[in-house]
């Protein structure tokens, strides 16, 4: 009905919500998108297989707030918990004491990448002198970038959903996804079951 549309329109600022509209019997598929300027040409990308417990983690390569490069494939033989989230998002805030309590946590074991995604620099600089954050913050573009693509973040039109939660095991097949944002959080229950801890 209109009151769900209005509330996944109102979910994040630049939004792609596909739709299928039915009346007297006909079925018409639509695409609403909520942002400044004109609606973006959706890309033809190959959908993605899903990102699930047991496939391989896609890699990435992408550049953290130090400009350091960081690649995926070159953390196996750790646990590394992969967050998409954003300083726009509320829930994504609400869940970083978590991401940073785990980074704290395990500082050997586990490795604890934020992958910020439509993000403004100055938002990101801000957040990190403001929380401190004990792990890695990586840009990772626009929810139409290859990451978010990859991972089932986002889609070819712009639209996509945050916060999404990955845990790696060391031979970087997925161990533990979770979409959204609960509380209390299942993500420390996860990494210390992982660890053995």
């Amino acid at each position: 009905g209109p009151l769900a549309v209005t509330a996944l329109l109102n979910d994040a600022f630049s939004r792609a919500v596909a739709l299928t509209v039915r009346r007297n019997e006909t079925a018409t598929s639509v695409r609403l998108y909520r942002s400044e300027g004109p609606p973006p040409e959706p890309k033809k990308t190959a959908r993605p297989l899903p990102v699930t417990t047991g496939t391989t983690a896609p890699d990435f390569r992408l550049r953290s707030l130090q400009e350091k490069r960081i690649r995926l494939t070159a953390l196996r033989g750790k646990w590394v918990l992969i967050s998409f989230w954003a300083t726009w998002c509320t829930p994504c805030l609400e869940e970083a004491a978590t991401l940073d309590r785990l980074a704290r946590a395990y500082p050997r074991d586990l490795r604890v990448l934020a992958l910020a995604v439509m993000d403004d620099r100055k938002a990101l600089d801000s957040f990190v002198r403001r929380v401190k954050p004990a792990y890695t913050i990586l840009d990772a573009g626009s929810l139409t970038s290859p990451p978010a693509l990859a991972y089932g973040v986002g889609d070819g039109t712009g639209g996509g959903h945050l916060p999404v939660n990955l845990l790696v095991r060391p031979d970087g097949t997925v161990a533990y996804v979770q979409g959204g944002f609960v509380t209390p959080s299942p993500l420390e229950p996860q990494v210390r079951a992982a660890l053995g801890r």
